[in-house]
């Protein structure tokens, strides 16, 4: 993984002087010559032996996609430990500066309460034309977030207006 120049987690492929430079700090290598060892950088060679298996025989877990913020699992559960979370095959990469209040396990019907009237309280402003609109703001907000629990597609969200559109006034037909 590495990062562009906006901070976005990139996943990059594997090269063999970035390959070589993660050997180099994760294992100590040594050459024999004659009656002598000496210390080392791992041989060419190997490096790019290992880049030339296929990745699928590489043994890492599969990585469906880096995320910066929590989220929801399959079974309901959140994501929040930074790192690798096998159950969803998603890498939780935070931003250092994140600080979230701990999460409930069960939350209470006062916290989805609370949570709504959070959500309610970004959108209080906003003219919706109906609650049909309001609803799909509110679902494309919390789509991102329960994602990864829901198998197959979700629906797309369409913003065709982000400012008030003034009424039409009619004007009488003489």
């Amino acid at each position: 993984m590495a990062q562009d120049e906006t901070c976005r987690w990139l996943v990059v492929e594997a090269r063999d002087g970035v390959l070589r430079n993660l050997m180099t700090r994760a294992a100590d290598y040594y050459e024999f010559r004659q009656a002598h060892v000496r210390s080392c950088a791992p041989p060419k060679e190997v490096v790019q032996d290992i880049l030339a298996t296929p990745p699928a025989e590489w043994g890492f877990p599969a990585l469906q996609s880096i995320i910066t913020s929590p989220a929801l699992r399959e079974d309901g559960t959140v994501i929040q430990t930074p790192g690798y979370d096998p159950a969803s095959r998603l890498y939780y990469a935070p931003d250092p500066t994140l600080v979230l209040p701990d999460l409930v396990e069960e939350p209470t019907t006062d916290h989805r309460q609370i949570a709504l009237e959070m959500i309610q309280d970004i959108l209080v402003d906003f003219p919706f034309v109906d609650d049909a609109s309001r609803a799909n703001a509110i679902a494309a907000m919390l789509t991102p977030i329960c994602r990864p629990a829901i198998r197959g597609a979700t629906p797309l969200a369409l913003f065709d207006a982000t400012r008030r559109v003034p009424a039409k006034v009619c004007s009488p037909r003489w």
